[in-house]
C-alpha cells in the first residue's frame, strides 16, 4: 500500500480513538514536536473522540460555540414506538467541551434528541432528518432539515435551541417550525445565519407542472421562525436551472448582505431581497463546475469566492475553483483558476471549506481507494488538504499539504465539516457509518 499524507489508523471496536507515535533512536527517545497537520493530543483522547447514539444517514454538521465548545448535529434512530417494530428518525445534537470531552451540562448527558412527532393523528410518526446546523453569536443553536410523514409527505423543518440544549419556546411552535411549501418533497440542505437572528435556508422543493423533479429554493425566516415577507415571494425564492434535479447544497451571506448559493455546478448570487444580482456572472448565475458538483463555499477577505467539490463521475479528485467578486474565474488561483488535488484514491470529494486567520485554505472531504467486497476493505478515509491563499498546497502541512485518516479496514467514512479555531487549529468531523468522529489537527 502506498501511503498518501499522514495516515492515522483506528480500530472499529473503539469508541474513542487513540493515536500513539513511537520514536526510537538507540537507547534514547527524543521529545516529540507537533508539526502542522499532526493530531492535537490535548483534544479528546489522542486527538480524536467519537460518539455513537444509533446514528444514521450523512453528516454530521459541526459548529463552534462562542465559548469554544464543538457541536455535532445529524440524525439518529429514535426510540422504538408502538408497535415495537416501528422506529423513527430524530434530530440529534451532541456537544463537546473545548478539550474534546462530551459535555454533561448540555441536554441529557451531552446529547439532545428532537422528535417532531405527529402532524395529524392519522399520519403516524415522522422521520426527522437533520441536514444543517449553525450557532448564533449568543450561543443559540439552529438546526434544519426535513420532516417526513409515514404517508411520504416531506416538509421543511427548523429547530432552535438555547445554549443548554433546551428548545427555545420563543421560536415557532415550542422551538420548532414545520413549513409545507405546497408540493412534497420539501427539504433544507444548507443554512446561513444573520447576526440579528434571521435564518437563510437553502434546499429543494417540487414544483407543480414542472418537468423537473426538484427545483432549488431559498427561504428566509425571521428570528421568531416566521417567514420574512421582505425576501422573495413571501419569504421564498424558487429557481429553475438546467439540471433536472437541482437543489441548493450550500449557502453563504457576504459582508454586503448579498447571498451566494450553489446547485450542482452552478453558483448564484442574490441581492438581500432575494432578486438575482445581475452584476454577477450571466444575470446572476455562473456555471463554473461542470462536469461536477459544488458542496462548499468560502469567501476571502477581498470578496473572492472559493468553491469546493469534485468532478463526476467516479475518478474525481478534490477540486477548488476561485471566482472574482463579479463571478469571473480568477486565473491567478492555481492553474488558470482551478486546483485539482489527488490523494491517490478513485473517488475524492471536497465537502467543506474553512479559512485560517492567515488566509490559508483548508478543505476536507473523503478519499475512496476503490477496494470493497469481497475483500471487505472499502478504503474510505477522511481527507484534509491545506493551501496558501492562491491555491498552492502547503508543504509544511501533513505530507506535502495532505493528511489522510483511516477508521478501520471496513469503514465507509467521510469527513463532512471543518471549523478553524481562533488560533488556527483545525477541527474536523465526519461519519464513520456508525459513530461520528471529531478530531483536531495542529495548525
Amino acid at each position: 500500500m502506498r501511503p498518501i499524507g499522514v495516515r492515522m489508523r483506528r480500530g472499529r471496536a473503539l469508541s474513542v480513538v487513540f493515536v500513539t507515535v513511537l520514536l526510537a533512536t538507540g537507547a534514547m527517545t527524543p521529545p516529540a514536536y507537533a508539526a502542522p497537520g499532526d493530531m492535537d493530543t490535548s483534544f479528546g483522547d489522542g486527538g480524536w473522540a467519537t460518539i455513537n447514539i444509533g446514528l444514521c444517514c450523512a453528516g454530521p454538521a459541526m459548529a463552534r460555540t462562542p465559548r469554544g465548545e464543538i457541536i455535532l448535529a445529524g440524525t439518529t434512530w429514535g426510540p422504538r414506538r408502538d408497535p415495537p417494530s416501528v422506529r423513527d428518525w430524530d434530530f440529534a445534537l451532541a456537544r463537546f467541551t473545548r478539550d474534546g470531552k462530551l459535555d454533561p451540562s448540555f441536554g441529557d448527558g451531552g446529547v439532545v434528541l428532537t422528535d417532531y412527532g405527529d402532524r395529524a393523528a392519522d399520519r403516524g410518526e415522522t422521520d426527522d432528518t437533520l441536514r444543517a446546523m449553525d450557532v448564533l453569536p449568543n450561543g443559540t443553536i439552529v438546526a434544519a432539515g426535513e420532516v417526513r410523514d409515514r404517508s411520504g409527505e416531506r416538509d421543511f423543518a427548523l429547530a432552535r435551541y438555547r445554549r443548554d440544549g433546551r428548545l427555545d419556546p420563543s421560536f415557532g411552535d415550542g422551538g420548532k417550525v414545520r413549513l409545507d411549501l405546497g408540493n412534497s418533497p420539501d427539504r433544507i440542505l444548507a443554512l446561513a445565519l444573520y447576526p440579528d437572528g434571521r435564518i437563510l435556508a437553502g434546499g429543494a422543493t417540487a414544483e407543480p407542472g414542472s418537468i423537473f423533479p426538484f427545483v432549488p429554493v431559498l427561504a428566509r425566516f425571521n428570528p421568531d421562525g416566521s417567514l420574512d415577507s421582505s425576501f422573495g415571494d413571501g419569504g421564498i425564492v424558487r429557481m429553475r436551472l438546467a439540471s433536472q434535479t437541482a437543489e441548493f447544497t450550500a449557502v453563504d451571506i457576504q459582508r454586503d448582505g448579498k447571498i451566494l448559493a450553489v446547485s450542482q455546478g452552478n453558483v448564484l448570487r442574490f441581492n438581500s431581497d432575494g432578486s438575482l444580482d445581475t452584476t454577477f456572472g450571466d444575470g446572476g448565475i455562473v456555471d463554473v463546475f461542470s462536469p461536477g458538483d459544488i458542496f462548499a463555499i468560502a469567501v476571502q477577505s477581498r470578496g473572492k469566492i472559493i468553491l469546493g467539490g469534485g468532478r463526476v463521475p467516479l475518478g474525481m479528485d478534490f477540486r477548488l475553483v476561485r471566482l472574482n467578486p463579479d463571478g469571473s474565474v480568477d486565473t491567478s488561483f492555481g492553474d488558470g483558476g482551478e486546483v485539482i488535488t489527488d490523494f491517490d484514491g478513485r473517488n475524492e470529494l471536497v465537502t467543506d471549506l474553512a479559512l485560517q486567520p492567515n488566509g490559508t485554505i483548508v478543505a476536507v472531504g473523503h478519499s475512496w481507494a476503490g477496494e470493497g467486497p469481497p475483500d471487505g476493505n472499502w478504503g474510505h478515509d477522511f481527507a484534509v488538504a491545506r493551501y496558501d491563499r492562491d491555491g498552492r498546497l502547503d508543504p509544511q502541512f501533513g505530507d506535502g499539504g495532505k493528511v489522510l485518516t483511516e477508521f478501520g479496514a471496513q469503514s465507509r467514512v467521510a469527513a463532512s465539516a471543518v471549523v478553524v479555531e481562533p488560533r488556527g487549529d483545525i477541527t474536523i468531523a465526519g461519519n464513520t457509518f456508525g459513530p461520528w468522529a471529531v478530531g483536531r489537527l495542529q495548525r
